[in-house]
């Protein structure tokens, strides 16, 4: 038959997990985790045990790739008089440690942990790792006079569970013999039996039956209603009409209570009672809720007194009434938690039993990121008078508009445009206002061939030059709750005109419109069947966005001329209204991160992403093909960074 009581800790002195390390050869961190209640003479606790390896943030495997568990340990309990405890498997993973019915309340006793078990083949065994780890505890008073855990020797006195003595038959006669006494009525019963309990205890209360005279005391007896022969026990002889018990096994128990009267006369009453299996907290989640900060929640457990947790950041068991717990200072990797019901009987003397664990693991992050416009790598310049106005070839710059949802409060942030300094040709420029890049001349211009890097941010107020890092976004991402989408654009400049790069309402050129476009509709971006699908798949992505409105019907015109300030990457189709020359629609692009994303992205190494900027026909069921008027084809490099 098996026991279904498990607790939480061995001992309320002793609330820290108890570290072992095992051998030096691994470094791992062995945890025996004691209860936090004493182990009852009668009872049985649960043990936990955790092996950790600092080096991979994990539990270690073993050969085979299965994880370390306590299936390949040896476990023991131990006392100095060698027979007040016990320990018995329930099964490979699940231990437990035992008080056994003759002990002393207030023995130490201690748990082992050895590494490799006996049973475990070598197939299965860690080579050269040894680890032996020990905890303390100590026995509490009885809690149940009729049970003896397994593995326990016979007390030196047992209680008997025969049920009441039976009354006397016979009488001595003057001949010795004995003379037969007529059977006795059966006596009152009594009345009002009331059982309640919890999932620990039982608390059964009665009236006295009506008439005199009154009984002289009272019995109970109980068993198993399925199987009455199983564990029937009776009550010490009683002078009040209630009784208390502790219970050991879930499922339906019939109650007996007698009441003895002076004159031999028994009478009795029945009554039943169920106990429920200790029942593990159930929908247990954690999420991240702020950097090193972390929020444990789960369902209300029937008829728990409170809840104990355990788990980063001190690996205290922590006493909880409520269903959520937010811990903070909790360190960056993969943490587990484990949540236990506790119960408390009804009776004052009635131990805390807890129910199995619930666990879940969650791996904390740095939330704080930054995306580096890293490189601009060139393709194809674009079609450009050789001798433009503003220097040779090209001339580009890069924009950023950034927008983070927030899943929890359903919100929408955009963060400022970001610009950089315009790269090429510095010929007609004084130092400073502009980045000399490019080959097509000693003093710059972008051609075919050109890769330019690093990329610097637009001069501002405390740096007239601007400065060699340009960055595109940087804050935090929660798991779980934040998604960023960022617009990089790419633009090319060919004429002396600050309008094209300005973003105020003063003037609010092309890249006004642009923002204006995105922002404006409340981000329209996110509502794309291609952007939610970016969303859902587990890697970044760089995805099309809508067509962008820039002025009047959207299309900038007159392309041909070679002379525009525009964005590089337009579209064309073969539609275009007349009398407007060459035409071309800008096309947003959608980067879609978050941190899951981000993390995955790291951990395999890929901190670099690309977005291409390239002017191309689209026309209806036409694979896409260069422009010859424009030609512009780019790839942005935007570079990851996990920030301190």
């Amino acid at each position: 038959m098996s026991r279904r009581r498990r607790c939480f800790g061995l001992v309320l002195s002793l609330n820290v997990l108890v570290f072992g390390i095992a051998g030096a050869q691994t470094g791992w961190e062995v945890t025996i985790a004691p209860p936090l209640a004493p182990v009852a003479i009668g009872s049985c606790n649960a043990v936990e045990l955790r092996v950790f390896d600092p080096a991979i943030r994990g539990t270690p495997r073993d050969p085979t790739g299965t994880l370390i568990s306590m299936a390949d340990f040896d476990m023991t309990a131990t006392s100095p008089d060698g027979k007040s405890l016990s320990g018995f498997y329930r099964d490979a993973y699940h231990w437990s440690v035992c008080g056994c019915q003759g002990a002393t309340a207030g023995t130490v006793g201690t748990i082992t942990a050895k590494y490799p078990g006996k049973l475990l083949t070598a197939k299965k065994t860690v080579a050269g790792v040894t680890s032996e780890t020990t905890a303390t505890f100590v026995l509490g008073k009885a809690v149940n006079l009729w049970w003896n855990p397994p593995g326990c020797p016979a007390p030196p006195t047992q209680a008997s569970t025969a049920g009441p003595t039976p009354l006397p038959t016979t009488v001595p006669t003057p001949s010795g013999r004995g003379a037969a006494i007529p059977a006795l009525p059966p006596g009152p019963a009594p009345t009002n039996l009331a059982i309640a309990g919890t999932a620990v205890d039982v608390d059964l209360v009665w009236s006295a039956p009506t008439g005199s005279p009154a009984p002289t005391s009272y019995v109970v007896e109980r068993w198993k209603t399925a199987d009455p022969a199983c564990c029937r026990a009776t009550s010490p002889s009683l002078s009040t009409t209630r009784w208390s018990e502790v219970m050991m096994w879930p499922g339906p128990w019939t109650y007996q209570v007698t009441a003895v009267f002076g004159d031999g006369r028994r009478g009795s009453t029945l009554g039943s009672y169920t106990y429920l299996e200790p029942e593990a907290p159930k929908g247990l989640t954690a999420h991240q809720s702020a950097r090193n900060t972390v929020v444990l929640t789960w369902q209300p457990v029937q008829d728990a007194a409170y809840y104990v947790v355990a788990g980063p950041p001190s690996n205290v068991a922590i006493k909880v009434t409520t269903t959520t717990l937010t811990q903070i200072g909790v360190p960056v990797g993969n943490t587990t938690w484990k949540v236990a019901a506790m119960y408390q009987g009804k009776s004052l003397s009635s131990p805390q039993q807890a129910s199995p664990f619930a666990t879940t693991t969650l791996a904390v992050v740095n939330p704080h990121y930054r995306l580096i416009a890293e490189a601009i790598r060139v393709t194809s310049e674009t079609a450009d008078m050789p001798l433009s106005e503003d220097g040779m070839y090209d001339e580009v710059y890069v924009a950023a508009l950034a927008e983070v949802h927030d899943r929890q409060t359903r919100t929408l942030k955009f963060e400022p445009v970001v610009m950089s300094h315009v790269h090429g040709d510095v010929t007609h420029w004084l130092p400073g206002e502009r980045v000399k890049a490019g080959t097509a001349s000693v003093e710059g211009g972008i051609r075919a061939g050109d890769v330019v890097s690093p990329i610097w941010a637009a001069p501002s107020g405390t740096l007239l030059g601007g400065a060699p890092l340009f960055v595109l976004w940087d804050g935090e991402l929660l798991p779980g709750r934040h998604e960023l989408l960022l617009h990089p654009t790419l633009w090319e400049l060919d004429v002396f005109d600050k309008m094209m790069r300005d973003v105020t309402r003063q003037y609010c050129g092309a890249p006004c419109a642009w923002r204006d476009f995105l922002t404006l509709s409340g981000g329209r971006a996110a509502q794309l069947a291609q952007v939610q699908a970016a969303i859902a798949a587990p890697q970044i992505s760089v995805v099309p966005g809508d067509r962008v409105w820039l002025f009047g019907n959207g299309e900038l015109v007159h392309l041909e001329n070679h002379d525009k300030d525009r964005p590089i990457g337009l579209e064309n189709s073969d539609n275009a209204p007349g009398l407007m020359g060459l035409t071309g629609w800008m096309r947003d692009r959608v980067v879609v991160l978050n941190s899951e994303k981000i993390e995955a992205a790291l951990a395999s190494g890929q901190d670099k992403i690309e977005v291409r900027f390239w002017d191309h026909w689209t026309i209806p069921n036409t694979p896409a093909s260069t422009i010859n008027y424009l030609n512009g084809d780019y790839t942005l490099v935007i570079r990851i960074e996990r920030m301190p």
